[in-house]
């Protein structure tokens, strides 16, 4: 943010003279009480001289009573408390806000005058604020002020410009100051000289008077002739009283000529307040230097949300009652979050603030198809028919039909499938079309592929749409996922207690299955029997490259205490840290054996407990006989919500189909009675005899979890080799998805070495992520250095590098962690090798932004919003920058629109201390004067 020092306002200084005393006597009958007090000493000097001088001459008489009236009228105004300051009148220059919409929907592109150039609307708000002649023609009046907003309800000051000032018209200014001050002297000194001759002519013909009793002039034209002295005295001395006072700041010294002319105007130079004044016109004329702002840069849109509401209302608030000429609003007016504009724009009428709005962009709506997403695995098999879904969205393009093409596009380098696809198109493969139905403007609209990739690699799978000619954005016409086809084995341990008719049946489909390898560890078997597998166990595995070879262990009634404390804690890690897969399958022989055991009984199996998605009850509760095994009757699975949509146990191709198979299976005779879900578990189905329910819930018959990295899957009982009786491949269906769920955190791993982790997969513009890894060193323990590197491809195929540091508070060991920011549409790929990899295996995650709907709905400009906000507060609407940023000698311009509004002020001065002691000074020597003075005549006349 770029600040600058406004000249907020500017100072003129006004003189003032008050009588103090007339605000420190606020009641009626003291004044009366004060004037009566007046009255009778006046009365009481006229009673005294009309008796004292009795042989007197009436002028006599008279200057008498004068002197003593001059003297009384003296100490009034003393008691009065004369006081000179000054007032600061203060200008407060008129502000304009300048208000720029940095939300996202500022990017669109709008088809020019030309219907063929397309344009960005920050592109043109940008060239606006660029152009130097339209803010220079703000300063001239106003001080500008430019601000940004968008997602966050206040706005954020970008750029602040001083109004213009004019540097010779200071210095003209101060020069003219400068002379009235001179010509205030001149005046004074010529008034003070003159006064000062009356005063001496009259005591001169006062003394004269005196000397004139000895003569033989008549009494009467004596007295006379003293009264006309005395007047012409005290009005000489009252006259340069005044003059003095009213330019207090002139010594007395000067006026009299006792000291030189330059002293003089030294002592009439402009006051400090003055001064400061120039300074910080000086000061400001220098910052306000013409500067260049990085607006595409600064402008750049980045806000998922537009708070136009917000904005208007926090600016009103800040500024009401100041001296603001306008708020103007660069916007397309898309307000879609935050306080109604109704509610701002009440609030900026009610303070009496214009608010102009510069409408940016189209208001028609474009015509526009895009995909919006597309959902595909990360990690498939070879020949393995798996399913890719895409989002198709399009305005304007209601009731026709459009073709949805998919493309499998081989990756070999770094760049993004979507960079391939627009830069530098390789050999593509189509997999397969489809034509949709566009519904209503921005509806999306959901698209199904299946694929059956058989070649092992990578490959981007790429879905487009055929948009019309007239579509505003080719961009959006297409996306891509990544899927990684491997050709390996899943590993698969098979572990029984005992050799079940369920343990069979599987042990023989996963022995003929080509692309399983099995082991089997029959725990009820002796040393020389044979198995159909690939490698028969008589123990669990020990060690971590034993055990962290398979992918997934499916156990049927298993006898958990022949493991060791050692066995079962390596078993934990390798689901929690390797993404192992567990299917756990109850039994009526070993099951409750260990099942009903506290947590204080065996440490092993409260370890084993904590495994499994199910809470079990122990031997002290009174309901170990609800479980069953061997019914008289077969009861059907009730699916819940989550097991129809787990798509892992499907028996058909889809939903509705594997629903109408499962609706006709007998059911299954018993069950393994478990209390509860643990939190975060998920029933897939329960035991639907009513008679067994408990407190209204059914028994659980599956249910699983996420155990950190890996899954765990319980069945209540092992009768899944019943729905071969509906259909011989129901039975390997069931089983071969369970596995592959079970184990497609394994599937996913992409080194032993650690996992890369991101918290979210799909996120909006502006979205903060978090990447977080998992990572060990070559003996499988937790790596401990204290940084990582990875390396980050934005859509745009430039790389950054990110640092991931150790999480040194984790519940893990080998946890780092960073964070970054999704400011471009398109997808990022984070990558990373681990320190300790000897085969250089890479770690990848991919997470997709995406524009949000917020900002996307509703394109076009919004004209009846910004209309009613301009027209509510009595000011203009201006569409498009040509017609806001017009030379000011157009009429309609902004400028034009926008008229002063500076405020002025009084701010009260200081009283002038040197004023006050003059005022004493002279009224202390009118006083004692005038009393001497009287003396004298009195002694003259032979009264005292």
């Amino acid at each position: 943010m770029i600040g600058w020092n406004l000249l907020a306002a500017e100072t003129a200084t006004k003189a003032y003279w008050r009588l103090n005393r007339l605000y420190a006597i606020p009641e009626g009958w003291q004044w009366f009480a004060l004037a009566a007090l007046v009255l009778a000493v006046l009365g009481y000097v006229f009673v005294m001289y009309r008796r004292d001088g009795v042989d007197l001459s009436r002028g006599v008489k008279y200057s008498l009573v004068l002197f003593r009236v001059f003297a009384v009228a003296a100490l009034v105004f003393f008691f009065l408390d004369m006081e000179k300051g000054s007032e600061r009148e203060l200008i407060k220059n008129s502000r304009v806000l300048l208000v720029a919409d940095t939300s996202l929907s500022m990017a669109s592109a709008d088809v020019g005058d030309d219907s063929l150039a397309k344009r960005r609307r920050v592109d043109e708000l940008v060239e606006a604020m660029g152009d130097e002649s339209f803010i220079e023609a703000l300063q001239l009046q106003h001080d500008v002020l430019v601000y940004q907003f968008d997602s966050e309800p206040q706005p954020q000051l970008l750029a602040s410009f001083p109004k213009s000032v004019d540097s010779e018209q200071i210095k003209s200014d101060a020069a003219d100051r400068l002379q009235r001050r001179k010509d205030e002297f001149n005046e004074a000194r010529q008034l003070m000289m003159a006064s000062l001759g009356v005063a001496a002519l009259g005591l001169i013909l006062l003394m004269g008077c005196g000397l004139l009793a000895l003569t033989a002039l008549p009494k009467e034209a004596r007295g006379w002739l003293t009264l006309t002295a005395t007047i012409v005295l005290i009005g000489g001395c009252s006259t340069a009283f005044a003059a003095h006072l009213r330019h207090s700041d002139f010594s007395l010294a000067s006026l009299l000529g006792m000291a030189s002319l330059a002293n003089a105007t030294a002592s009439a130079e402009p006051s400090d307040s003055d001064t400061s004044a120039e300074e910080e016109s000086s000061e400001t004329e220098t910052d306000s230097v013409p500067f260049k702002l990085d607006w595409a840069k600064t402008l750049a849109p980045k806000g998922v949300e537009t708070r136009l509401g917000d904005a208007i209302l926090a600016l009103v608030n800040q500024e009401r009652g100041g001296p603001v000429a306008g708020i103007a609003v660069f916007t397309d007016g898309g307000q879609n979050a935050g306080v109604d504009v109704a509610t701002a724009t009440l609030s900026a009428k009610d303070a009496g603030i214009p608010v102009f709005a510069i409408g940016l962009g189209s208001d028609k709506r474009p015509v526009n198809a895009r995909v919006v997403d597309i959902d595909a695995p990360k990690r498939a098999y070879p020949r393995d028919e798996f399913p890719l879904t895409g989002y198709v969205q399009a305005y304007g393009m209601e009731g026709k039909k459009l073709t949805v093409e998919l493309y499998a596009i081989p990756q070999t380098g770094e760049k993004s499938a979507d960079q391939d696809a627009i830069n530098d198109p390789p050999i593509e493969t189509l997999v397969a079309d489809a034509q949709i139905m566009l519904e209503g403007d921005g509806a999306v609209t959901p698209v199904r592929f299946k694929s059956d990739q058989a070649d092992e690699g990578r490959f981007a799978y790429v879905m487009r749409v055929a948009a019309p000619k007239e579509d505003a954005e080719p961009k959006d016409n297409f996306k891509s996922a990544i899927v990684e086809v491997v050709d390996q084995k899943t590993q698969v341990l098979l572990l029984a207690g005992g050799p079940s008719r369920e343990f069979r049946f599987l042990r023989n489909q996963l022995h003929r299955d080509s692309e399983i390898t099995s082991h089997v560890w029959l725990q009820s078997g002796k040393p020389g029997m044979s198995q159909e597998a690939d490698s028969l166990l008589f123990e669990f595995p020990s060690t971590p490259d034993e055990l962290y070879e398979y992918d997934a262990i499916i156990a049927f009634d298993p006898d958990w205490m022949l493991l060791t404390a050692e066995q079962i804690d390596l078993m934990e890690k390798w689901i929690a840290e390797k993404a192992g897969g567990l299917v756990v399958v109850a039994g009526p022989v070993n099951t409750p054996n260990w099942a009903n055991l506290t947590r204080d009984g065996d440490p092993r199996i409260a370890k084993v407990k904590g495994i499994y998605p199910v809470v079990f009850y122990s031997w002290r509760s009174a309901t170990l006989s609800l479980g069953r095994f061997g019914g008289i009757a077969a009861w059907p699975l009730r699916f819940s919500q989550d097991g129809l949509d787990a798509e892992f146990l499907w028996l058909a191709e889809d939903a509705i189909a594997s629903e109408a198979a499962w609706s006709t299976f007998e059911g299954v005779y018993g069950y393994y009675a478990v209390k509860d879900p643990k939190l975060g578990a998920r029933v897939y189905a329960r035991f639907s005899d009513p008679d067994t329910a408990l407190d209204g819930d059914l028994p659980i018959y599956l249910a699983g979890h996420f155990y950190g990295a890996g899954r765990v899957f319980f069945q209540a009982s092992g009768e899944m080799w019943r729905v071969r009786a509906i259909d011989d491949t129901y039975f390997q269906q069931y089983y071969t998805k369970l596995l592959r769920w079970a184990a497609q955190g394994r599937l996913l791993r992409d080194s032993k070495h650690g996992v890369l982790l991101v918290d979210k997969e799909r996120c909006l513009i502006g979205d903060h992520l978090s990447v977080s890894a998992l990572l060990y060193d070559s003996q499988h323990e937790p790596l401990k250095v204290d940084s990582v590197m990875a390396s980050l491809a934005h859509p745009d195929g430039t790389r950054t590098e990110l640092e991931l540091r150790r999480v040194k508070e984790s519940a893990r060991d080998g946890m780092y962690s960073t964070q970054f920011t999704a400011t471009t549409e398109g997808d990022y790929r984070i990558e990373m090798i681990p320190p300790q990899s000897s085969d250089q295996e890479l770690l990848t995650r991919v997470v997709r932004a995406r524009v949000p709907a917020l900002e996307t709905e509703r394109p076009e400009r919004n004209d009846p919003l910004l209309r009613e906000l301009t027209q509510k507060t009595g000011a203009t609407y201006f569409i498009g920058t040509k017609a806001a940023v017009a030379p000011r000698s157009q009429a309609g311009g902004l400028v034009a629109a926008l008229k002063p509004n500076d405020q002025p002020s009084l701010l009260p001065g200081v009283p002038d201390r040197r004023f006050s002691l003059l005022l004493r000074t002279w009224l202390l020597a009118l006083v004692c004067g005038t009393l001497c003075l009287e003396w004298i005549t009195r002694r003259l006349n032979k009264l005292a």
